[in-house]
């Protein structure tokens, strides 16, 4: 009895798996149970190699940062400090190779105002000199600035160990009288006491070299 009941089922069964328009229901998959795992980057990338073939156009291009694998990295150029630059010591004369030795005035103011000045330069250096600037003042008689000028000694070329004169005519400031005193002369210009008015005495003389250069060759 169990066979015929076994037998008449698989029949009914082939029977419907023949019928025309009956589709069998899908099994449905089953859900995993337990936390659902997120996509990492791993799967990602292993995602868009299955789907590139090597039939796929394009290859993808490579960026290597760093130096190559087995490459000796270049060395970094160090800066080296800028060499010192020597300047050599200087044998060219200067104003301090050449001194007045001595300087003076005549005492007397001229008509015009004019005081006679005379000196003395020496070059105490090992080189001739050429251009030889000398600045001279004239003071009153408490040793206050009257007036200057420049003038060159009386030789242009002056070798070492050398002296040369020199000479200058300074214009004086109006009211200012001779140191000398004439007794023939009563005037300005002899250091007369008669002359009316607030006068200056003429008082002494002060020069330097301000300037000097080696002679061409």
């Amino acid at each position: 009895m169990l066979v015929s009941f076994a037998a008449f089922a698989l029949v009914l069964f082939q029977a419907a798996a023949a019928a025309p328009g009956v589709t069998p229901t899908p099994t449905p998959t089953p859900t995993p149970s337990g936390p659902v795992r997120p996509r990492t980057l791993q799967d990602v990338a292993r995602e868009r190699r299955l789907k590139t073939g090597p039939d796929a156009k394009g290859k993808g291009t490579t960026i290597t940062l760093g130096p190559a694998p087995g490459a000796t990295p270049a060395a970094t150029p160090s800066a080296s400090p800028a060499a010192a630059v020597e300047t050599p010591a200087s044998d060219a004369p200067s104003a301090s190779d050449v001194r007045v030795v001595a300087v003076t005035n005549d005492g007397v103011v001229d008509p015009v105002g004019l005081v006679r000045v005379s000196g003395t330069v020496r070059n105490g250096g090992d080189q001739t000199v050429c251009g030889v600037v000398i600045l001279v003042k004239i003071l009153d008689s408490q040793g206050e600035y009257l007036a200057s000028t420049q003038i060159a000694p009386d030789v242009n070329v002056l070798p070492p160990r050398e002296t040369s004169s020199f000479h200058a005519n300074i214009q004086a400031p109006p009211g200012v009288r001779g140191a000398r005193v004439d007794p023939s002369r009563r005037d300005a210009s002899d250091g007369s006491t008669t002359m009316a008015g607030d006068w200056k005495l003429l008082g002494g003389t002060e020069a330097k070299v301000v300037d000097a250069s080696a002679c061409p060759k």
